[in-house]
C-alpha cells in the first residue's frame, strides 16, 4: 500500500498549486515511483521538493516534468499550466523587506551607502544588504544577469569567499538596480577604492642589467644556476651582447650536453645497437654526434628563451623541458624547408587512395620524409626501409624496391591533382633536401687487412674500459657507498660478465679475461689499485679514457 502524501500547511501560498498538481497525478493514475522513472527522478523528489511537497517553491522546469509525466503534451495546455505556475510563484514569493521607495531624498537615506565602506569585509556586508533590500534570491541574481554570474559565484560573493572583479560588481549592482533605486557607479568606486587600499606590493626583482654589473659573467655551471635562482634567465639573456653573451651561451652549453647525453642520446644509441656511442659523448660517431649537436642546440635556445621565471633547480626544469624543445626544434627544422610540421594526410587525398593501409601510410611517410634535411644514400627515398615496411602492412614477404618505387610514383601522381599544394608540401622540400656526399673515385672496397688477435683484443679493452668508467661515474654520483664497492661491482659486470662469444679465439690453456679480472679483485691491493686509477679518471677530466693497458694478462695489473 502506497505511503499517504504529507499533508500542505494551509498557510502555505504554494499549497494552492501543490493540490491542483496532486490532483492531476491521482487523475492520471500514477504512482510517484513511476513519475520519477519516466523523468529519472525519484519518487521523493517528485513528491517533496519538486512539485506537490509544499513549503518551497520548485522552479517550473521540474513542474514542467511533472505535468508531462501525467500525460499533459497539448502546448496549450502546457502554456495553461506555466500561467498557473508564474502566478502562483509570484503570489507565494515574500514581498521584498525594504520596498523600493518612492521619494528622492528621503529613500536614498534608506538605502546602503557604499562610501561608508572601509574594508572588505564592510564592502560584503553592504552586498548582501542590498540583495535583501531588493528582495532576491541567489537564484534570481544569477538568472537576471542573464548568464554572466553563476549560482554558486553570487553565493561565494556574499558570504565573503572571494573578493568579486569591478565587472562581477557592476553586473551584481545592476540586477539589483532593478529592484530599487542603486547608484552603480557609487559602488563601483568604492570597489575600486577599498581594492586600491587593499593590493599586494609586488615583488621587486633585481634588475637584469644591475645584476649583470655586480660580478663579471662566467662560463661556469654553477654560476648558470645561481643565475638562474636570481632573476628569470631568458630576461637577463637579451640584455646580453658580444661577449658576455657568448660567455652565457657557454655556459648554457655546459650544463646541456650532460644532460642530452644521458637523458636522451645515450638511450637512442642503445636502441640503435651503437653500444660504443653510448658510453660518452667523446666516442660518438660523426652521424651520431651531428644529431647529439643538434638536440644540444635545441635544449640551449629553448633555455635562453623560454625561463622566464627564477628557477632554483636549473638542472630539473632542462629535464622537464626536453621532450618539449626537442619537439619544437624540429618543427622549426622542417618549416625551414617549407615542409609540413606536422605531417597529416588531408582527406581529398585518403579519398583519392581509396583509404588504402599501405598507399595512405607511404603518402604519410613521403610527406614526412620530404621534411628531413638529408636524403638516404645515393637515392631520394629510404627504399629498403620502406619495403620491410610493406611486408609488415600488407604481410606479404619479398618485397623488392622497384614494386615500392611504382607506388611511390602513383601516390605523387594523385598528389599531383592538386598543383599548389604539392609544389608547397612536396617540390619545394625536395628541392632543399641535401644529397649525401659520394666518394670521388668509385672503386672496389680495399680487403679488409687481418688484424693481430693483440689488436683485436686491445680495441675490445678500450670499449669496455669506456663504459665501467661512465658507469662507476654515474653510480658514485647517485649512491653513497665507498669507491671499492661501487668499483668492484661495475668491474665484475662488465668485465667479468660476458657471453665469452668473443674469445673463442683464445688457444687452449691460456686464463680468459674474466679468470684475470677474477684475481685481481680477490687481492686487496689489485684493487686499491685499480679503485686510485679509476678515481684519478674520474677526478681528472683532461686525463685520457682508460685505454688498452687496463688489461695486461702478462703482469695482472692495472694501470691508468
Amino acid at each position: 500500500m502506497p505511503r499517504p502524501e504529507r499533508a500542505l500547511d494551509p498557510d502555505d501560498p504554494w499549497a494552492p498549486m501543490a493540490r491542483q498538481l496532486r490532483a492531476l497525478r491521482e487523475a492520471a493514475q500514477v504512482s510517484y515511483g513511476e513519475l520519477g522513472r519516466r523523468v529519472y527522478y525519484s519518487g521523493t523528489a517528485m513528491s517533496m521538493t519538486a512539485a506537490t511537497g509544499g513549503g518551497t517553491i520548485p522552479s517550473w522546469s521540474k513542474v514542467e516534468k511533472f505535468v508531462t509525466a501525467c500525460g499533459v503534451t497539448d502546448a496549450g495546455e502546457l502554456a495553461a499550466w506555466r500561467q498557473r505556475y508564474d502566478a502562483a510563484a509570484a503570489a507565494a514569493r515574500p514581498a521584498p523587506t525594504n520596498p523600493a521607495p518612492t521619494e528622492g531624498a528621503a529613500a536614498a537615506d534608506e538605502l546602503v551607502d557604499p562610501a561608508a565602506a572601509q574594508t572588505r569585509a564592510q564592502f560584503g556586508a553592504g552586498l548582501r544588504a542590498l540583495r535583501n533590500q531588493a528582495g532576491l534570491s541567489y537564484k534570481q541574481v544569477a538568472d537576471s544577469s542573464k548568464g554572466v554570474l553563476a549560482k554558486s559565484t553570487v553565493g561565494d560573493l556574499l558570504v565573503g569567499r572571494i573578493w568579486p572583479t569591478e565587472a562581477t560588481v557592476k553586473t551584481f549592482v545592476s540586477v539589483c538596480a532593478q529592484q530599487i533605486p542603486v547608484d552603480v557607479d557609487a559602488w563601483l568606486t568604492a570597489w575600486q577604492r577599498i581594492t586600491a587600499a587593499n593590493a599586494q606590493p609586488r615583488r621587486t626583482v633585481t634588475s637584469t642589467r644591475a645584476l649583470a654589473s655586480r660580478a663579471p659573467i662566467r662560463d661556469d655551471c654553477d654560476f648558470l644556476r645561481e643565475l638562474a635562482a636570481r632573476t628569470p634567465l631568458a630576461e637577463f639573456a637579451e640584455t646580453l651582447d658580444g661577449r658576455d653573451r657568448r660567455t652565457l651561451t657557454g655556459a648554457a652549453y655546459r650544463l646541456a650536453m650532460p644532460i642530452v647525453f644521458h637523458q636522451i642520446t645515450r638511450h637512442l644509441e642503445l636502441r640503435r645497437g651503437h653500444v660504443r656511442c653510448a658510453v660518452s659523448s667523446r666516442l660518438l660517431d660523426p652521424e651520431c654526434h651531428d644529431r647529439f649537436a643538434d638536440d644540444v642546440d635545441a635544449v640551449v635556445e629553448d633555455l635562453l628563451r623560454q625561463a622566464r621565471i627564477r628557477i632554483s633547480n636549473l638542472d630539473g626544469w632542462i629535464v622537464s623541458r626536453l621532450n618539449a624543445a626537442l619537439v619544437d626544434a624540429n618543427r622549426r627544422r622542417r618549416g625551414s624547408v617549407g615542409a609540413m610540421q606536422r605531417p597529416r594526410l588531408p582527406q581529398w587525398l585518403q579519398k583519392a587512395l581509396h583509404d588504402d593501409a599501405w598507399l595512405t601510410w607511404l603518402a604519410l611517410s613521403i610527406l614526412d620524409w620530404v621534411g628531413v634535411p638529408v636524403a638516404a644514400g645515393n637515392g631520394l627515398w629510404p627504399l629498403e626501409a620502406w619495403a620491410q615496411r610493406h611486408e609488415k602492412i600488407t604481410s606479404t614477404y619479398g618485397t623488392d624496391t622497384a614494386a615500392v618505387e611504382r607506388d611511390i610514383a602513383r601516390v605523387l601522381t594523385v598528389m599531383r591533382c592538386r598543383p599548389a599544394w604539392y609544389e608547397r608540401f612536396v617540390q619545394e622540400p625536395l628541392a632543399r633536401k641535401q644529397q649525401r656526399l659520394r666518394p670521388l673515385y668509385e672503386e672496389e672496397e680495399p680487403q679488409v687487412a687481418l688484424r693481430q688477435r693483440r689488436e683485436a683484443q686491445d680495441d675490445r679493452l678500450l670499449e669496455l674500459s669506456n663504459r665501467a668508467i661512465e658507469e662507476i661515474r654515474i653510480r658514485m654520483g647517485r649512491r653513497r657507498q665507498a669507491p671499492e664497492t661501487v668499483v668492484t661491482e661495475v668491474i665484475t659486470e662488465i668485465f667479468a660478465g660476458g657471453t665469452g662469444a668473443d674469445e673463442l679465439d683464445r688457444p687452449p690453456g691460456e686464463d680468459g679475461l674474466d679468470t684475470h679480472i677474477a684475481n685481481l679483485l680477490v687481492d686487496p691491493d689489485g684493487v686499491g689499485r685499480i679503485v686510485t686509477a679509476v678515481l684519478a679518471v674520474i677526478n681528472d677530466s683532461s686525463q685520457p679514457v682508460l685505454g688498452p693497458d687496463v688489461y695486461a694478462p702478462e703482469q695482472h695489473d692495472v694501470a691508468a
